[in-house]
């Protein structure tokens, strides 16, 4: 369904202008532009992940939560979670991954260090939100930290977080930390490289996720 259609789905549930909601359905389809066919929906179409991330770029409307919830009932005809998605992912087809080459706390401080931050936490705001995704599959690690840590990491960071903005440097004037160009570095330290969403998502079978009490069907529409 196209977003200016779930929008107008939306409206005529709440009584708004189809326009006012049309952002939030062009948000849930992002990570159509990294991996055009409709397995792009694993990494959005939940009940937790793309509605967090939705109420976090949209943090102005306090129902941007339940419109993004609308939008996954109107697609799947109901709202799974994110480990829903994640039972249906062969975690040995992930791509190869220089794991961990530094911990965690050392890439957000190299980030921090290299903008010169009084405070690092501009940067740290981006390294959990690449890995929002272990918060709410965590019984699929190795899965969910690879969700964000490709194309799709810097594409959601910039529609999350938004644009360059000034900050603080120790000792006085500001930095320009450009959110996007700081997951990309992220991604390569955690990494070893930026793979494509749709190289991440072959090793999910393209299926949707079964709705207690139904039988199993692909992806349609």
């Amino acid at each position: 369904m196209q977003p200016y259609i779930h929008a107008q789905a939306s409206a005529r549930q709440s009584g708004r202008a189809w326009q006012d909601d049309l952002a939030i359905h062009e948000f849930m389809d992002l990570a159509k532009h990294a991996c055009p066919d409709l397995r792009h929906r694993l990494l959005l179409h939940n009940a937790d992940l793309g509605p967090e991330l939705v109420a976090m770029a949209f943090g102005d409307r306090p129902d941007a939560r339940e419109v993004a919830l609308s939008h996954v009932r109107q697609d799947l005809g109901w709202q799974p979670g994110l480990a829903a998605w994640l039972e249906r992912f062969d975690a040995a087809r992930l791509p190869p991954a220089k794991r961990y080459r530094d911990a965690p706390a050392d890439i957000v401080e190299a980030a921090a260090r290299h903008f010169d931050l009084a405070d690092p936490s501009p940067v740290q705001k981006v390294w959990d939100l690449l890995m929002l995704p272990t918060k709410f599959a965590p019984e699929f690690p190795a899965i969910a930290e690879f969700l964000l840590f490709n194309s799709v990491g810097p594409i959601l960071t910039r529609a999350v977080l938004g644009p360059p903005r000034p900050f603080p440097k120790i000792g006085g004037g500001e930095a320009i930390v450009d959110f996007s160009w700081v997951a990309e570095g992220m991604i390569v330290a955690q990494v070893g490289v930026i793979h494509s969403l749709e190289t991440v998502l072959r090793g999910f079978d393209g299926k949707e996720p079964v709705r207690p009490g139904s039988s199993k069907r692909g992806l349609v529409g």
